[in-house]
């Protein structure tokens, strides 16, 4: 079955993917056929209550923030980005980030700032989808799961999310690596793939 005919990920519905107009200028990283593909491979503990994921147009300077999850709508929302983008040259969190997905990430017209620049969509969305939306992913079953626990300090929160967001792209990995020997049958039939392809590649 397509992902994006209420596919289910052993037993969990997919949540509903919107996409929305990005700002003039931008585009979505990873748009709605890619994001619906990408949770077909995610475990299904971190989808469990995930109502929907909305791709909206930034509203206002980059990474302010990139992504964001609201406990009390269990929604996701991702903001549209430019291919290319100033950068506080002191905001170091994000660099080497940045820079291990394929950026080019240079000195600014000043020293304030540096550029960010991606020279294809594949990197981009590869960098977006397994920091951005799987660290917001990460929020969403940590929230899910909290009352198991005290609530954490914001810092001890973003740790945490982080922390998921690898678990997530791992789990991810291996799943693609099972598919390829065969072992387990793909979420994703063979017509869905080839939309991926295009999009991906285009």
């Amino acid at each position: 079955m397509s992902p994006n005919i209420r596919a289910k990920v052993e037993g969990v519905s997919l949540p509903r993917v919107i996409c929305r107009r990005p700002r003039r200028g931008d585009t979505h990283p990873a748009g709605s056929l890619l994001v619906r593909g990408i949770l077909c491979g995610v475990p299904a503990g971190y989808l469990v209550g995930l109502r929907r994921i909305e791709l909206c147009p930034r509203g206002g300077a980059i990474g302010d923030p990139f992504g964001k999850y609201s406990p009390a709508e269990k929604a996701i929302f991702l903001y549209s980005l430019p291919m290319e983008w100033q950068w506080p040259a002191e905001s170091h969190a994000y660099l080497p980030e940045f820079r291990s997905f394929g950026a080019d990430v240079q000195l600014g017209a000043s020293a304030a700032s540096v550029v960010v620049r991606w020279h294809d969509k594949k990197s981009r969305w590869t960098w977006f989808i397994f920091c951005v939306l799987g660290h917001e992913l990460g929020h969403h079953y940590r929230n899910q799961n909290r009352f198991r626990k005290r609530r954490p300090s914001r810092g001890h929160e973003e740790v945490g999310a982080d922390f998921h967001a690898i678990r997530i792209s791992e789990a991810w990995n291996a799943r693609q690596l099972k598919e390829l020997t065969g072992e387990v049958k793909p979420f994703i039939n063979t017509v869905t793939k080839q939309k991926l392809k295009r999009l991906i590649f285009s």
